[in-house]
């Protein structure tokens, strides 16, 4: 949930509510209608707020605050105790960091931030496909 959180729960969500995917223990609440609209929307705000250099920036540095306990919350959904919340946080630490590391040089490159924005977008995917395809969602 660290690189694209919306574009994760999102397709996590749809997969799981149309059976192409079980998902784990608390995951299942990714399910419902209106997580999977509304984090469909904020995909999609974000896919196109992402693209804007400068905007991307003040848009990366809010979503610092949300990114963090938002993988906190999705580790502790699945395993129910402090191991899933520490790993969790962890993981949302270094992705996120990964990217706002990544972006920084670029955001003075003028057309640089479609491509990257583009590439964090498929890598959300193709993980999210990889994993299924190892079995991690059976």
């Amino acid at each position: 949930m660290g690189i694209n959180p919306f574009a994760a729960a999102f397709a996590l969500g749809l997969a799981g509510a149309t059976g192409t995917v079980d998902l784990p223990g608390g995951l299942d609440a990714l399910q419902k209608i209106w997580v999977i609209v509304l984090s469909g929307l904020l995909y999609g705000g974000e896919a196109i707020l992402d693209k804007i250099p400068g905007v991307d920036t003040v848009f990366n540095a809010i979503e610092t605050v949300v990114r963090v306990p938002a993988a906190s919350m999705a580790g502790y959904a699945v395993t129910g105790d402090l191991f899933g919340i520490m790993a969790g946080g962890i993981s949302g630490t270094t992705l996120h960091g990964s990217k706002t590391l990544l972006r920084i040089p670029m955001t003075g490159a003028p057309g640089l931030n479609i491509p990257v924005s583009f590439g964090e977008d498929a890598a959300v995917f193709y993980a999210l496909w990889w994993m299924w395809q190892q079995g991690w969602f059976a």
